[in-house]
């Protein structure tokens, strides 16, 4: 409940992060709203069933399909180098509470630096991670491979939750590949943690595909809808970064370990 707390109280986080992914998706829905009416020509355009159009259309003119996945990949990709500089931010202001913009934008150019490469590390961990997992299952039937995956995508994002809080909130060495590691480390040791970020992840992209399942109903109210849907997935990101927060340091502190 105190993670909760810590999100109300950053209520302009939240709103200004939301907005930020309106505009982003907002950008990317205009092009495809552009590409769709050209191929279209003459015909009119449905309002509020884009999504039915861009799909019957995408059958003739393979070319728009195409544009319209490149545009959507270009988007996600422009949405997660926006986040990845913004987190720092985030815990810093969960974590210190109201601060001056002067005095919270010195903290976040000290510690983005060490952020970032913690990033990068934790992005190439997830990707062998998710190979191994693939190779590993990927002969097995049923739900199996689906569900490992989603688990360990959900482990991995935890584990970089709590590599950053180790490099913005503790002075941990985000340059380290240990601290990575360390991030997966933490999650075992803090099963509670772990359990709240899963839980919380769950509940975040059921917030986002109900908000995809009203848009591709379409009617009057599927934005209005969607853009619900997308608040609430907000939201529960930055909980679920206050929660992170909770676990403290990294058990250890690459610098400090033994060479």
């Amino acid at each position: 409940m105190n993670a909760v707390r810590q999100v109300i109280r950053a209520w302009p986080v939240v709103l200004a992060i939301w907005l930020v992914e309106i505009a982003i998706a907002a950008t990317a829905a205009f092009a495809l709203r552009t590409h769709v009416a050209a191929a279209l020509d003459d015909f009119v355009l449905p309002d509020h069933h884009v999504l039915y159009a861009a799909a019957e259309l995408g059958s003739w003119h393979p070319q728009l399909l195409v544009g319209a996945l490149v545009g959507m990949m270009l988007s996600g990709l422009l949405g997660l180098v926006v986040w990845s500089l913004v987190a720092p931010a985030v815990l810093l202001r969960l974590h210190g509470g109201p601060q001056r913009a002067r005095e919270l934008g010195a903290r976040w150019l000290t510690v983005l630096p060490g952020a970032l490469a913690t990033t990068a590390w934790h992005g190439g961990l997830r990707v062998l991670i998710v190979l191994v997992v693939g190779s590993t299952l990927g002969g097995v039937g049923g739900p199996a491979l689906p569900i490992a995956l989603l688990v360990v995508w959900a482990l991995a994002t935890c584990a970089l939750d709590l590599s950053r809080v180790g490099v913005v909130v503790h002075d941990a060495r985000g340059v380290h590949p240990g601290t990575a590691l360390l991030g997966y480390l933490q999650a075992f040791k803090q099963p509670r943690v772990l359990a709240a970020s899963l839980l919380l992840q769950l509940l975040a992209w059921g917030a986002a595909g109900l908000g995809v399942w009203a848009l591709v109903q379409g009617g009057g109210n599927a934005i209005g809808a969607t853009r619900a849907c997308a608040l609430l997935a907000v939201a529960l990101g930055l909980v679920r970064h206050a929660v992170s927060l909770t676990a403290g340091p990294l058990p250890v502190r690459p610098a400090d370990a033994p060479t």
